[in-house]
């Protein structure tokens, strides 16, 4: 099938429907997991894999909600939580998904509420009961502003941007392990902090999947109000600047929609292709001929 072309969409969800990956999209190379919220929670766009609600509990679990970005499955502020908000299924790509470097991870969010001070987890991969978290994405404990990233279980790097945190607007966090060593974080497409001298890599750990709002499974974490729309990982490759400013500015330009489809076929098709311009004749049959357009 020809692959539409895809204008530039913008950070709102442009259907409600549920869309595929465009695998010739250069974002789209190095894909092993990619949990879009079709408005009730993510769906793993890559294996298929549908999320599992984990915990059901009013608060953390704000149900589905609308927003100017797209309608999704919300978390509400809530502390000493156990498990996070849900989750997708693992494979053993996504356990070893930081044996080696490079490697990225990221996802678009709205936070509705100014966090506390505490490390708040947005998006992670986890086991369960929590040995492990190879990588996360979430709030700072340094500031109510900051955002952090964790690589490989044990290097936690943070946001030292003042007022990265942005209330009721998409937002986008990218971490990136560069090497073994370097890594660099990105919010809103922008170069938000890198170091080096740390350590990115880490053995593959059995049971690891992605978490979204919240690890999967640990005592006394915090839960944040607000949308996740997407989180993601890619293997073995590491997301350019230009690349982080794409997934931010256009979020879903290497997704396809069924929309999109029908509208390509239909401007394929020229019009005269169907009612022709110019007058035409041809010979009844002895029956009746019903012609129905359309």
């Amino acid at each position: 099938m020809q692959i539409p072309i895809i204008p530039h969409r913008g950070q709102k969800k442009p259907w409600n429907s549920i869309p595929r990956i465009n695998w010739a999209h250069p974002l789209a190379g190095g894909l092993i997991s990619y949990g879009y919220d079709a408005g009730s929670g993510p769906i793993d766009l890559v294996t298929g894999g549908q999320r599992t609600i984990t915990n059901s509990t009013s608060p953390p679990f704000g149900g589905v909600k609308t927003s100017p970005y797209g309608t999704g499955l919300t978390s509400i502020q809530t502390a000493s939580v156990t498990l996070g908000l849900y989750t997708l299924p693992g494979n053993a790509s996504i356990e070893s998904f930081v044996v080696s470097a490079p490697y990225s991870f990221a996802c678009g969010v709205m936070l509705q509420v100014t966090p506390p001070l505490v490390l708040c987890k947005l998006f992670s991969t986890s086991n369960s009961p929590t040995t492990s978290t190879p990588v996360f994405l979430g709030c700072s404990n340094a500031t109510a502003t900051d955002y952090a990233a964790q690589f490989s279980d044990v290097t936690a790097i943070q946001n030292s941007a003042a007022g990265a945190i942005k209330l009721n607007t998409f937002q986008t966090i990218l971490g990136v392990a560069l090497t073994s060593s370097t890594v660099a974080l990105y919010v809103d497409g922008a170069l938000a902090k890198s170091a080096s001298g740390l350590n990115t890599v880490a053995a593959a750990t059995t049971g690891v999947i992605p978490a979204f709002h919240g690890r999967r499974n640990l005592s006394g974490q915090t839960l944040q109000t607000g949308f996740i729309y997407y989180g993601a990982l890619w293997k073995g490759r590491a997301l350019t600047a230009s690349e982080a400013r794409l997934l931010h500015d256009d979020p879903y330009c290497f997704l396809i929609y069924p929309e999109d489809e029908i509208f390509a076929e239909n401007v394929a098709v020229p019009t005269s292709a169907i009612f022709p311009l110019g007058p035409s004749w041809e010979p009844q049959p002895l029956q009746t001929k019903i012609v129905t357009y359309g």
